[in-house]
């Protein structure tokens, strides 16, 4: 009984919400809800429309309340500068905010918010790939997709199997704002690409990069072990997407050849959620993710951006540790540590893959420095260091 009344009480009503918002943002591709702009101007809320912005505010808030917002006022600044590129109409009515996930994915909410996680942000190669994301997104919102599909929700499945977890499939499945969990219907997300495509060539942006970023999409998914359900069920097969940008690329009077692609500018606004949005996959344990997604950009002209994904693109075959990981991990840990001799990570990672190896004396060596290298705020580091060379030296 006691157990019944707790489980009741408005603090875990919230935590279990909040919890399952969590899992919704992760594991969802675009599970968005938009209500139509007409000529720029603000129409007259329905009664469906009215709850659906109620139901997003509620949402927004337990999204605030997960702790999973991530702030960097100048990353923010930057992504908004795009939407208003994008959408200069209504640029006022969008919101763009950062999602701390490993997942490569974004959605939209009916109010306007458009929430990029970090592992997306880390995966995408320069400016003209976001932007055909935020184009993407924002023609949910503009276009009223949610409303228009709102009559689907009971027909998912893995929804439904997710909320039931929780035991909330019936307050969370009346939802207006989570119409869409199930996906979209191919059509409406096909009027996103060619919509949002047209808003992406308007900007100036380069159109093949349209493309490309979501063949980037496609090797997430893929070495990911999804394929096309589950996460990205709102999304038609991705090879089917692709093909999709293509044929918007080849139709008459598109040039996709140029336009803007800003690579440098991109790399500079995500340098602070790079390293943020590596560690948390490599938490998470996605190796396969990691390395298909970085090993193509160790190469790196700027020794900050080899740096970074070499370092993380070693620790990946380290603690994946298949067949002839440890021999690539040793080599790309040791390139860093010719950029980088002080980086304290690089050599306990060395260290720890000689100690494996019964490279006693080598991986003594490499926990010292490790010790010497580390900063003040690295004292876990530190501790770990200190208690392989006092047992390396027994």
């Amino acid at each position: 009984m006691l157990q019944k009344i707790y489980n009741h009480t408005p603090v875990m009503r919230t935590l279990r919400f909040t919890i399952v918002v969590w899992i919704i943002i992760t594991l969802v591709g675009c599970a968005s809800a938009t209500r139509t702009r007409q000529g720029g101007q603000h129409t007259q809320y329905s009664e469906p429309e009215s709850r659906l912005r109620a139901e997003a505010q509620m949402l927004e808030e337990a999204i605030s309340n997960s702790g999973r917002l991530y702030s960097d006022e100048q990353l923010s600044t930057y992504l908004q500068r795009i939407i208003v590129d994008l959408f200069p109409e209504h640029h006022q009515q969008i919101t763009v905010k950062l999602h701390r996930s490993p997942a490569f994915n974004a959605f939209a909410l009916p109010n306007g918010g458009i929430y990029i996680n970090l592992g997306m942000l880390a995966s995408l190669e320069n400016e003209a790939q976001i932007a055909a994301i935020l184009a993407h997104e924002g023609v949910h919102y503009l276009r009223e997709h949610s409303e228009r599909q709102r009559d689907n929700i009971n027909s998912s499945v893995g929804v439904g199997l997710v909320l039931n977890s929780f035991g909330l499939v019936g307050s969370l499945l009346s939802l207006g704002v989570l119409s869409s969990i199930s996906g979209y219907s191919q059509s409406l997300e096909y009027e996103a690409d060619s919509h949002g495509f047209n808003y992406f060539i308007a900007a100036g942006y380069k159109g093949s990069e349209a493309v490309t970023a979501f063949q980037v999409l496609e090797a997430e998914v893929k070495h990911s072990g999804h394929t096309g359900g589950g996460m990205f069920s709102s999304h038609p097969k991705l090879a089917n997407r692709i093909k999709n940008y293509k044929k918007l690329c080849d139709a008459p009077g598109v040039d996709c050849d140029n336009g803007h692609v800003r690579v440098q500018q991109y790399m500079d606004s995500i340098k602070l959620i790079r390293r943020v949005a590596l560690q948390d996959k490599l938490e998470a344990g996605k190796y396969d993710e990691i390395i298909a997604s970085l090993g193509r950009k160790v190469s790196c002209e700027k020794d900050v951006c080899s740096e970074l994904y070499a370092y993380y693109l070693a620790e990946a075959y380290r603690r994946r540790n298949s067949e002839g990981d440890a021999d690539k991990a040793v080599n790309m840990l040791s390139s860093v540590l010719v950029q980088r001799p002080d980086h304290a990570q690089a050599h306990q990672s060395l260290a720890l893959l000689y100690m494996k190896q019964d490279r006693k004396q080598e991986s003594l060596s490499h926990f010292r420095r490790s010790l010497e290298c580390a900063s003040d705020g690295e004292q876990e580091l530190k501790a770990f260091s200190q208690h392989y060379i006092k047992t390396l030296e027994d």
